[in-house]
């Protein structure tokens, strides 16, 4: 039979008939091509790989086309290296058929196929290299069925050694904590403790030593009648089945960690790291089971494959999800790494715009690496603050610096941010920093920083304002190198050269602020005025900022304001700095 005839005679009944003809030209630009056999009907494309080829094919099953197409990878010539490294059998399983559900009357069907070739090609050539499985990772925790905890340690610290002292710590989410804590996990010894004492409920436990088991494949569910694993010997049957690296001294070192002892339990950790995540089983054996057998070798061999032992051995199941900074930090940051750690940086404010940026600069790293984060403010939060201030109403009349760095440390589990309920306006008790950022708004403040920048070299200042009613947000960086201009070179005020506002046009104020008045604007224009402090406090750190002044101006910004480019400024000759 023709291939096209097979194509429309296999959907002859739809109300689109040439719908798949329609996906096979969308598909072709790409070098996929139709495919009709005995698994239905789909589209196949050859790929080359480490020892020869093959083809992975994406297939339909016509009576079902809500359904997501599976994903079959087959070999075409030669021996190709180990590819079903994810796989339920010959199928990958990351195409999830019932994640999702599609119309197929939708003028957009054709395209969410294309979509869903271009991802099993992408996650493919993902699993290839040993990539974890990214957007579809819970699948196989899915699968897995153990309680979620959280991980809290640091990257350099994997794999952890055998017999790693870990501590599991319960912390509580407010009014219903007690039924639905945050449980973490961390190393025993890394004080940790005074991270999570933010939390309404705190508490500690020791968790039995660990024993990581690397599997060098990626994990699928192949346990009988779809359920997992519940006692050891069933364990042991899934491990072996993905080929785990060095298994001889797997269950050696097992037996070592538990040393049974007659009248005691005793109890370990198996954590297994897979390119899925990380999961885990504990054991626990009961002083009536160690009963039955002799310690030492003879038992540890008990605990190998099917075994008396094994079978009687129940096991829990875990499922870990990283909450480190290390993994925190640096998985949105563009150069992999958290570009703000290890810096000494020290925030003026922590108003509308100062909160929101202290909040941007822990996201990415600032406090972390032997670095720290300093807030100075020397006031408290007042009711009309939090109309666009990041505190809310529990923050009501607690220092501003103090209730932020709280929730920092809670909302972010960021580590050394201090608090200082001062307004450190004298430039001199900064020359520890590295970088200073002015949110105070205040012209004054800006010119005595600038200054002082420019004589003493001993950090960067960093300046961001919100400039009239909200209609222009805006940064400037000056680093005190001859050349570059200062604040003041920018004459920031109403009219002047760095304004973006023209003579005669100054902004409303009213009565009522932290001050004696204030301007009012958005909460927006707060939040867009701090992430571009942060975006250029981050290429600062880079060490290749750009364009060391920039603004974004509102649309809603009336006429007379100007727009303006993002630049460098230049020292002027009358100015300070240029002497």
């Amino acid at each position: 039979m023709h291939l096209r005839t097979a194509l429309c005679r296999f959907v002859e009944t739809h109300s689109r008939p040439n719908l798949f003809l329609e996906i096979a030209d969308a598909l072709s630009s790409r070098n996929w091509q139709p495919k009709v056999d005995a698994y239905g009907i789909g589209y196949q494309k050859n790929l080359e790989i480490e020892g020869g080829v093959v083809a992975l094919t994406l297939t339909f099953n016509a009576d079902k086309l809500w359904l997501p197409p599976s994903a079959r990878l087959t070999t075409v010539s030669g021996v190709p290296a180990q590819a079903l490294l994810h796989r339920i059998g010959d199928w990958f399983c990351y195409l999830n058929h019932e994640s999702v559900e599609w119309d197929s009357e939708s003028p957009d069907f054709v395209g969410h196929v294309v979509s869903a070739a271009e991802r099993a090609e992408a996650e493919f050539h993902r699993v290839r290299k040993g990539n974890e499985i990214r957007e579809v990772d819970s699948e196989f925790a899915v699968h897995w069925r153990g309680a979620n905890l959280y991980l809290d340690i640091p990257k350099t610290f994997w794999p952890l050694t055998r017999g790693a002292s870990l501590v599991h710590f319960k912390l509580g989410r407010g009014e219903k904590e007690h039924a639905n804590p945050i449980e973490i996990v961390a190393r025993k010894g890394d004080e940790k403790a005074d991270r999570y004492r933010a939390f309404d409920v705190f508490e500690v436990m020791d968790l039995p030593p660990c024993l990581t088991v690397k599997l060098d494949s990626y994990p699928f569910p192949t346990w009988p009648n779809g359920k997992p694993p519940k006692t050891l010997a069933e364990l042991n049957d899934w491990i072996a089945d993905h080929n785990p690296i060095d298994p001889k001294s797997i269950w050696r070192e097992l037996g070592a960690l538990i040393h049974p002892r007659k009248g005691k339990t005793s109890s370990a950790l198996v954590l297994l790291e897979t390119r899925a995540g990380r999961f885990g089983a504990s054991i626990k054996v009961s002083p009536q089971l160690v009963s039955k057998f002799r310690p030492g070798a003879k038992f540890a061999k008990q605990l190998v494959g099917n075994t008396a032992l094994t079978r009687s051995l129940p096991v829990n199941r875990w499922s870990f999800q990283r909450v480190d900074n290390d993994f925190v930090s640096t998985r949105n940051a563009p150069s992999g790494s958290a570009a703000l750690s290890g810096k000494q940086i020290h925030l003026l404010g922590a108003g509308a715009i100062g909160a929101q940026l202290a909040d941007f600069l822990v996201q990415a790293g600032a406090g972390r690496d032997k670095g720290s984060l300093h807030i100075y403010d020397p006031q408290s939060l007042r009711p009309e603050n939090s109309g666009r201030h990041l505190l809310g109403i529990p923050a009501l009349g607690l220092s501003k610096a103090e209730a932020l760095v709280a929730r920092l440390k809670r909302e972010r589990l960021a580590d050394n941010v201090i608090a200082h309920v001062i307004c450190a306006g004298d430039p001199s008790v900064h020359h520890e920093a590295d970088l200073v950022i002015d949110a105070t708004g205040a012209p004054n403040i800006g010119a005595c920083f600038s200054n002082y920048a420019r004589r003493e070299r001993d950090w960067a200042l960093l300046s961001v304002a919100v400039e009239g009613e909200g209609w222009v947000a805006s940064t400037h960086l000056y680093r005190g190198i001859p050349g570059e201009g200062c604040r003041t070179c920018l004459e920031p005020w109403v009219g002047g050269r760095g304004s973006h506002i023209a003579s005669g046009h100054a902004p409303e104020t009213r009565d009522g602020g932290c001050g004696d008045r204030y301007t009012p604007y958005r909460a927006a224009a707060a939040s867009i005025a701090a992430g571009l402090a942060s975006e250029l406090a981050c290429e600062w750190a880079a060490g290749r900022p750009t364009k060391l002044f920039r603004s974004i101006k509102m649309h809603s910004a009336p006429s007379h304001v100007r727009n303006s480019q993002g630049y460098t400024p230049k020292s002027r000759p009358t100015c300070i700095c240029a002497s």
